[in-house]
């Protein structure tokens, strides 16, 4: 997963146990809409935050906000029609633990393709899904995948 840190300062209606949700829940978000041109209709991804893996699998958590980018997640994945297994993986077995933490010594010896995304319009989608539920729930999809 693309790092996030310098790229969204955390929302104010978040606390830091909340932002690190959120981190996690986005990620998984930005490589779906990233990759869903070439994602196969099944897919299996891994986590290494248990807390995240676990909002993402119930679809909701304690903070409003998380609920609302746990929405706007799954109703990509449901336009996309798409089968996710998430599967948790301790961090030092993720492959791309350092690639999050900006080290990408191993994906340049693995030969990895590494892109720059410009995520600004995928953070103003998130930021207005995260204040409106309605927004969330309907229009945050299209406005991701189109």
């Amino acid at each position: 997963m693309a790092p996030f840190r310098g790229q969204y300062s955390r929302h104010s209606a978040l606390t830091r146990r909340a932002y690190i949700y959120f981190l996690e829940i986005a990620a998984h978000l930005l490589a779906v809409v990233e990759m869903h041109h070439i994602l196969p209709r099944q897919v299996l991804a891994f986590i290494d935050n248990q807390p995240g893996q676990t909002a993402l699998l119930k679809g909701y958590g304690r903070d409003p906000t998380i609920n609302n980018v746990l929405a706007v997640y799954w109703s990509v994945v449901s336009q996309l029609q798409l089968d996710i297994h998430l599967e948790w993986v301790k961090s030092d077995l993720n492959i791309s633990d350092a690639v999050s933490r900006h080290d990408v010594r191993q994906a340049h010896e693995l030969r990895w393709q590494l892109r720059e995304l410009d995520r600004s319009r995928f953070f103003q989608v998130l930021l207005r899904a995260s204040a409106d539920l309605d927004y969330a729930c309907s229009l945050a999809a299209y406005d991701l995948l189109h």
